[in-house]
């Protein structure tokens, strides 16, 4: 399967994504903003949010497709016009990590944490929200970069809350230090006990061990 890195900006130019999106692709949409499936997913559940290019909100700012895409090229524009956009993302992810919570519950009868942030330098064109489980369980996952670039607490995952904070104020230039100094290139450092790890297939299966076990936990009945 090619690579089409311009592919999230033709799904945020759709007039009616239900009715243009494969169901393995759509997952749900507003007015202002289309989650889909994450096409090479880091986790059990991994899913994209990205504006659309045609929302009136965006419009009246006058924001085009060129602004969105990346969340660097979203600043030029400045902090308010970012902060709408990030807001309306934030937004929208709570919508879907509401849906990730819903479906762990059926699925497995427990839950655990979700991250929402963006990468500091996307593979992508278009400003896309990653939202993914904290597992970090994926047949998909399979480099080094691949698992700093979703470690919550590294440089490399900005989360959404964070850059919402800096926007509310004014504060621009550290953000974009922020996305400059980023880096996926720290040791492999578990996060669930703080173990480090020499290489991926060690902690891969540390990984999918500590799933397996959150999974054989009896779920805690809420009263």
């Amino acid at each position: 399967m090619s690579f089409d890195q311009l592919v999230l900006r033709k799904y945020a130019a759709l007039d009616s994504p239900l009715d243009s999106l494969p169901f393995d692709v759509y997952l749900t949409h507003t007015n202002d903003a289309l989650a889909i499936f994450d096409l090479f997913p880091k986790a059990k559940y991994h899913f994209l949010v990205l504006p659309r290019h045609n929302a009136a909100v965006y419009k009246t700012r006058g924001l085009i497709a060129d602004d969105f895409q990346s969340l660097r090229t979203l600043l030029r524009r400045g902090a308010e016009a970012a902060l709408v956009v990030c807001k309306l993302l934030r937004d929208a992810s709570e919508e879907v990590i509401a849906m990730i919570q819903d479906e762990m519950i059926k699925a497995t009868g427990t839950s655990w944490p979700i991250s929402a942030g963006f990468h500091a330098v996307p593979s992508m064109h278009h400003i896309h929200l990653h939202v993914i489980s904290t597992d970090l369980v994926s047949d998909r996952l399979k480099h080094k970069k691949h698992y700093n670039s979703f470690d919550p607490r590294g440089t490399f995952f900005l989360s959404v809350d964070s850059v919402i904070d800096l926007l509310s104020r004014g504060q621009v230039d550290e953000l974009r230090s922020m996305m400059d100094e980023a880096s996926t290139s720290g040791p492999l450092v578990s996060l669930h006990t703080g173990e480090t790890f020499k290489n991926i297939p060690l902690l891969k299966a540390h990984l999918e061990h500590v799933y397996a076990t959150q999974l054989s936990k009896t779920p805690r009945v809420q009263i």
